[in-house]
């Protein structure tokens, strides 16, 4: 499985959001893992939808990511906004940290449950980081509900599968990035990075 590189926020053309109430893009914070650990997931990802049956498996062209937090879904975003969400996201300092993803077992969902990878060693962490995030956004966009703990979502069915050990995906999260997600379509852009450290 390829890496996918995203484009930058200086390439991307900025929606104002006017017009159109209808939300048309998604923002948010993740963790992308290293290149070979990518490609393990990939792997891992097409033997498990085979063993339980299930569909959509992750694609050469897509990355997996470990969602940190939903931060809205918007008509466009406003320039200005993007701007002081970036600037807020420079206020998070936090050392990096090792992280273990180790098991795999369905999400809620609402009739599609994600079958997500998800993280034994260093889950504190990823939570921590998370909650950095959260308060760091208040002052720029008021109270953001927590998402699910974070997580790499692999598959989508709409059954549930019950959780279970897999081999463990083991790196080094020394970044975290801000990603604009276009809804409907297979493309994603890059906002922004910081790094941790």
């Amino acid at each position: 499985m390829s890496k996918k590189t995203y484009p930058s926020s200086a390439e991307a053309q900025l929606s104002l959001g006017f017009g159109n109430d209808i939300p048309t893009q998604r923002l948010y914070f993740a963790v992308v893992p290293e290149p070979e650990v990518c490609e393990r997931i990939g792997e891992l990802a097409e033997a498990l939808r085979s063993e339980h049956g299930l569909q959509a498996v992750l694609t050469g062209e897509e990355v997996p990511l470990i969602i940190l937090q939903h931060i809205g879904d918007f008509a466009g975003v406003n320039a200005r906004l993007l701007g002081r969400i970036c600037q807020a996201a420079r206020k998070v300092q936090r050392p990096a940290f090792e992280v273990c993803f180790d098991y795999v077992g369905s999400l809620p969902g609402d009739g599609r449950y994600p079958f997500a990878l998800q993280c034994g060693p260093g889950a504190d962490l990823l939570l921590d980081l998370q909650v950095d995030i959260l308060k760091a956004m208040q002052p720029v966009l008021g109270r953001i509900r927590p998402g699910l703990p974070p997580h790499i979502p692999m598959l989508t069915d709409s059954r549930q599968v019950a959780e279970q050990p897999v081999q463990s995906m083991r790196w080094l999260v020394r970044e975290f990035v801000l990603l604009r997600q276009f809804l409907g379509q297979d493309r994603e852009e890059l906002e922004g990075i910081w790094s941790l450290g």
